[in-house]
């Protein structure tokens, strides 16, 4: 038995045992569950066949009742070799949230209510904007999904080889591994729904920072500092 039981895998066969028998054997369904479609796969044994078939399993889908029974089958038994397929409901989906923090009313977690979520959304589910916020310096950061650390690696690996230096620990480097995502706050508030308004997913941090009137002055200049900024002055000034 396979997919969303507690227990899948392989159970001694008994006679007469039908669907319900071989998933409370397997711990029961999980929450994820759909009773909607289970599948059974059967192995085609045809000792009197002369030439091979195309062929190769019969296949069985079910529609269980909340005891686990079929309505329309009930007298369905397993046989030897069967494989019971318990799939996942389409319409199961568990919490996936993002973060805010900074100038923002209320900071902290929240939880996305639909697959198309947008930026705009959240920032009015933590009530706005404060009076102190700074939106051209939000930033959104997000989390490399499987895919992207995957390709991530194969480039560092090659980046590790190209330069030599085998002290790069790659694995270290891709723990919690976040990229930045462009973005203009302003825009996406005032065009909600828009390709302006990013489409937000599970593990965002978005960051509200705090205005301040500053401009820092970092590298090769005598005395580095943070100076006011004024509108109009050049960076000679």
């Amino acid at each position: 038995i396979n997919g969303e039981v507690a227990y899948p895998g392989v159970y001694r066969y008994a006679e007469n045992e039908t669907i319900e028998d071989l998933i409370i054997q397997a711990g029961g369904p999980t929450e994820a569950a759909s009773l909607a479609k289970v599948d059974v796969a059967r192995r085609v044994i045809d000792p009197n066949s002369t030439e091979a078939e195309d062929q190769i399993a019969q296949n069985f889908s079910f529609k269980l009742n909340p005891d686990f029974t079929i309505s329309d089958q009930p007298n369905f038994t397993l046989m030897p070799f069967d494989e019971v397929y318990v799939r996942r409901s389409p319409n199961y989906n568990e919490q996936q949230n993002v973060t805010i923090e900074g100038e923002v009313q209320f900071e902290g977690n929240y939880a996305l209510s639909n697959k198309g979520q947008r930026l705009s959304e959240v920032i009015q589910q933590a009530g706005g904007l404060t009076a102190r916020a700074y939106p051209e310096g939000t930033k959104l950061l997000r989390v490399m999904t499987a895919e992207e650390r995957d390709q991530m690696e194969i480039v560092l690996r090659t980046a590790q080889r190209n330069s030599g230096n085998d002290s790069i620990d790659v694995k270290k480097l891709l723990t919690n591994a976040t990229y930045p995502v462009g973005i203009e706050l302003e825009k996406a508030l005032q065009y909600p729904g828009t390709d302006d308004d990013p489409i937000l997913r599970e593990g965002d941090r978005i960051i509200v920072p705090r205005y301040d009137g500053t401009v820092k002055i970092n590298g090769e200049v005598l005395y580095p500092n943070t100076v006011y900024y004024k509108k109009g002055e050049n960076t000679e000034a």
